[in-house]
């Protein structure tokens, strides 16, 4: 379905807890606010929970390696179980309240989702696919263009591997897009697009019900 259907759905349902995933720039986070205002949802976000209850008490220097580890493998218990500690308290403490949720994060190990919302019946499970890969283009470069030396504005480490460094200096400097910059967004956009269909199908397999909301 559309992301205007998806939102449509939510606002008849109305469940009390909703995760919502996908790939970068696939609009995920602009929906929950959105959601947030209209209907008074509140909103938890993931990144946010490893930043202030894994990576600082922790004294984790790795940030990059600690969100691959959380959201991605299932090798370092010790980070996954704080995690999974930390976001089920948060969840439980305004569950019991009757505060409808929106988890927004992209989690992609199963095993680590399942268990964080293991339990909870009145809950809807939408993830945020591209399939017009234009427009996917679209918003990444959107996003792209709010780039700095100093700032990557959350844009994955896979797409950095694909900018050659000259270009995206001299890209700083005039702030015009050159051909190779837009070609390596285009490889980014395809390769995440075919990543998220995988992602997607790991998913579904392990959640019923899963709404798709396609970009």
């Amino acid at each position: 379905m559309t992301i205007d259907e998806a939102y449509h759905l939510v606002q008849q349902k109305r469940p009390q807890l909703i995760h919502i995933s996908g790939k970068t720039c696939t609009g995920k986070s602009t929906f929950a606010s959105k959601l947030a205002e209209a209907s008074g949802y509140e909103i938890i976000e993931l990144d946010q929970v490893v930043n202030e209850h894994v990576i600082k008490p922790m004294g984790i220097r790795d940030h990059k390696t600690a969100f691959v580890e959380i959201y991605k493998d299932d090798t370092n218990r010790k980070l996954i179980d704080a995690f999974l500690t930390a976001t089920r308290k948060l969840i439980e403490a305004k569950h019991t309240t009757g505060q409808p949720l929106i988890i927004d994060g992209a989690v992609a190990n199963t095993t680590t989702l399942q268990a964080l919302f293991a339990g909870y019946t009145d809950f809807l499970f939408l993830y945020f696919h591209p399939v017009h890969l234009d427009a996917y283009e679209r918003n990444i470069t959107s996003r792209f263009i709010q780039t700095t030396e100093d700032y990557h504005a959350g844009l994955p480490k896979r797409l950095w591997e694909l900018v050659d460094k000259a270009e995206f200096i001299s890209f700083c400097s005039s702030r015009e897009l050159s051909p190779a910059l837009e070609s390596s967004i285009r490889q980014y956009a395809t390769s995440s697009a075919a990543e998220s269909k995988k992602r997607l199908t790991s998913f579904e397999a392990a959640f019923s019900d899963i709404v798709v909301a396609e970009l």
